[in-house]
């Protein structure tokens, strides 16, 4: 695995029998992210983690090997921190859930970062990306949280933008869903507030919002069909965005 240009590629080989040689296939193969520094870990049942650095912030992909051998990127270009020159150091059972410890530089320092896969999804910093946004629970920009499945990423992003993707798989792009039309605008967080509304805020000003306030202790879930949704406390649908939306 090399960066050229800007963009990480990656080989595909295989160990004769005795392990003592490697039969390339053709290639490389573009990974289509601009980065550098990649550094590939092996978790066991076929699974990988790559660890990258892009303008100062570490990202990371998971991918898995096909029964016929071929390398699929499952969840690709999730941020994880500021820093630079990633390098997973410790894997203990090499197996989904498992801490993951990640050694990088930050101002001038190495530090260390804990996080894991979960359902192809990482976490990371003590904060744990679920389905789901509790009262009074908050992404800043460019945190994100997914579907269960990892298929589908709803992210705050700097541009100031709340979108929803359908992550590329496959031969298959990424691709927007939805989005809060803000781009452009300043923001600084986006909140599940504990009276069920959702709000994008700039500092004190209100950018944004779903316009479900008087439902208090409702939450927001990313559903592994491709919708986002603010939920009641009895389970009634306040406020649905997403592939069902795009499809009717």
């Amino acid at each position: 695995m090399h960066n050229e240009k800007g963009y990480i590629w990656y080989n595909l080989g295989t160990f004769s029998s005795d392990k003592s040689s490697i039969t390339w296939q053709p290639g490389p193969f573009p990974l289509m992210q601009k980065g550098s520094h990649p550094h590939l870990a092996y978790l066991g049942n076929g699974r990988i983690l790559l660890t990258y650095d892009n303008d100062g912030k570490i990202y990371a992909a998971t991918g898995t090997f096909s029964s016929s051998g071929e390398l699929q990127w499952l969840l690709t270009n999730v941020y994880v921190c500021d820093g630079h020159y990633p390098a997973i150091a410790y894997a203990p059972s090499y197996s989904l859930g498992d801490t993951v410890v990640m050694v990088y530089n930050a101002s001038g320092g190495y530090n260390t970062d804990l996080y894991s896969l979960v359902s192809n999804v990482i976490v990371t910093g003590g904060r744990s990306w679920t389905d789901t946004m509790g009262p009074n629970q908050a992404l800043g920009p460019n945190q994100s949280i997914y579907s269960a499945n990892g298929l589908y990423q709803f992210v705050l992003q700097s541009d100031g933008n709340l979108v929803l993707y359908k992550l590329a798989t496959g031969s298959a792009p990424q691709s927007v869903l939805w989005s809060s039309g803000t781009a452009g605008k300043s923001v600084t967080t986006c909140v599940m507030q504990g009276d069920g509304n959702l709000v994008v805020y700039g500092g004190a000003a209100v950018v944004w919002s779903t316009g479900t306030s008087g439902n208090a202790g409702s939450y927001l879930v990313v559903e592994d069909e491709g919708d986002v949704v603010i939920y009641a406390q009895d389970g009634t649908a306040l406020w649905r965005q997403g592939a069902a939306q795009s499809s009717s």
